[in-house]
């Protein structure tokens, strides 16, 4: 009985920990400006797909807008989270449908900028995940909405 408490203790104990540790790595995710999370993506993206200085150059305010959305799309769903919940199909819908709206046009932007070969590898290092974003399925990301 004793021993059973004891790893009981131990185990709670550690996950306390990994708790604790994780979200002090999302605190220091978030110290960067825009300017600098652009600057940082578009020299990632310099490096995956070997782009020339126009292409960064037209890259730097697609980029930049893009962020923006996203900063304002999360800012709108903190906001309205308990809204969110109680969101009939058809407001959720509307939300899927804005959100694949902006992906659209943003892989659009992508493609004029980008030549052919880097626009496909881009694609795939976006399937991927290796573009700093989470792997998510569509499904978790529409239904959150």
């Amino acid at each position: 009985m004793k021993n059973t408490i004891g790893i009981l203790i131990l185990v709670i104990a550690f996950s306390f920990t990994t708790q604790a540790q994780k979200k002090h790595n999302r605190k220091q995710k978030g110290d960067f400006t825009l300017q600098q999370k652009v600057t940082l993506s578009v020299k990632k993206m310099t490096l995956e797909l070997d782009l020339t200085e126009m292409q960064q150059l037209a890259l730097t305010p697609i980029l930049t807008q893009q962020f923006n959305d996203i900063r304002t799309q999360r800012k709108k769903i903190r906001k309205a989270r308990e809204e969110m919940n109680n969101m009939d199909a058809n407001k959720k819908y509307e939300l899927a449908n804005q959100l694949l709206d902006k992906r659209i046009a943003f892989r659009k932007k992508m493609k004029s900028v980008l030549n052919k070969e880097q626009f496909e590898k881009f694609t795939e290092l976006h399937k991927k995940g290796l573009m700093g974003k989470k792997k998510r399925s569509m499904k978790n990301r529409v239904d959150r909405y």
